[in-house]
């Protein structure tokens, strides 16, 4: 049977925080079904479980100026220790397939051979299929005992509904940690400063597309061009990836070695998507914090407008029956004269 899809935006006839519970409610279902119902592929299962685990801590990070430091830290170093056991399967994967990109476009008549030579060794390297497969299983079982148990928190916690105010502040400070991260990955270039906005992004990125309803051309927008930056950098994770495998497993990462080779082609293509994606996020987090949220918090507050109106449209409407409805239409002046026209057309 598939696996349902959350339906991860917030409505407009719900309040903030019963559309939040709902929506954990509804990543941790289905993520709980990807391990407990798996598909024919495993890899992706596992993908899709990383993927809710990471959509949680960002609405974590939404809900941490309203929650207490404990619950916080509770909650988020439980799904940040199931993301790791997870990730660590998923980096040689995609290390594997990274690396089979590179050797691609390296290999040549003349170190073919040399490339193919570094690509077995890193198959050496990885571990047995059967191993893989036990250690990927025993993950997994651990992910769902610790959604299971972020469920329970959740629903036991107390949560305010106080509107856009529940919104904006979580939401603020995420977007000012993305110019902060943007800005130190810009100035030193490692690794993981720029690993480090990559996941600041995504959790933007997340939180904005649950928005996206209330302001589908503008938000819309921006929630593509955030795609794009994520992507970007998450190419080059894959990269740093690869060449951290490389150099702490291979020998000779020197730079006329066949590892060394491979290492100087990922460096470039490293500063490559490191260009695009600064270029990008100075668009994307050219405005000031407060200026952008004066935005949003004015497009929540007409959707919002537009959704009492509409309400109290269908109470008064269902209020009335039609009967009642057609005697107050009659008996109106216009009705009254109009009956009078016809009637002697009535009686000839």
């Amino acid at each position: 049977m598939p696996v349902k899809a959350p339906q991860l935006v917030l409505c407009r006839n719900e309040s903030v925080s019963a559309g939040l519970r709902r929506i954990v409610d509804e990543l941790i279902t289905s993520a709980i079904a990807c391990i407990r119902q798996p598909s024919t592929d495993r890899e992706e299962d596992l993908h899709q479980v990383r993927l809710a685990i990471k959509k949680l801590r960002a609405i974590l990070r939404l809900l941490r100026p309203l929650v207490s430091k404990t619950f916080f830290k509770r909650e988020n170093a439980r799904l940040r220790s199931a993301a790791r056991r997870l990730a660590r399967l998923r980096d040689f994967a995609v290390a594997r397939r990274t690396l089979e990109q590179v050797t691609d476009k390296l290999a040549s008549h003349s170190q073919d051979a040399a490339v193919q030579e570094v690509f077995e060794s890193f198959l050496a390297q990885t571990p047995a299929s059967s191993h893989y497969d036990e250690d990927r299983k025993t993950a997994l079982q651990l992910a769902a005992r610790a959604l299971t148990q972020t469920r329970r928190a959740f629903h036991a916690l107390p949560l305010p509904d106080r509107g856009w105010k529940t919104i904006e502040p979580g939401l603020k400070k995420l977007y000012r940690q993305n110019r902060m991260w943007m800005k130190c990955a810009l100035s030193s270039d490692k690794d993981e400063d720029f690993h480090e906005w990559r996941k600041h992004v995504k959790y933007y990125f997340y939180l904005l597309k649950m928005l996206t309803p209330m302001w589908p051309s503008r938000l819309g927008k921006t929630v593509k061009h955030l795609d794009c930056l994520q992507d970007k950098l998450g190419k080059d994770h894959d990269l740093v990836v690869l060449k951290s495998f490389l150099v702490k497993h291979l020998s000779n990462p020197k730079k006329r070695t066949p590892v060394g080779q491979i290492i100087q082609y990922l460096e470039k293509r490293n500063a490559k998507f490191r260009k695009q994606s600064v270029a990008l996020g100075k668009i994307l987090f050219d405005g000031k914090p407060r200026d952008w949220m004066k935005a949003l918090r004015k497009r929540w507050e007409d959707w919002q407008s537009c959704a009492k109106v509409r309400g109290n449209l269908a109470r008064g409407a269902s209020a009335r029956s039609p009967s009642a409805v057609g005697l107050e239409i009659l008996h109106r002046p216009s009705a009254q004269a109009a009956l009078m026209s016809v009637a002697p057309m009535v009686g000839s």
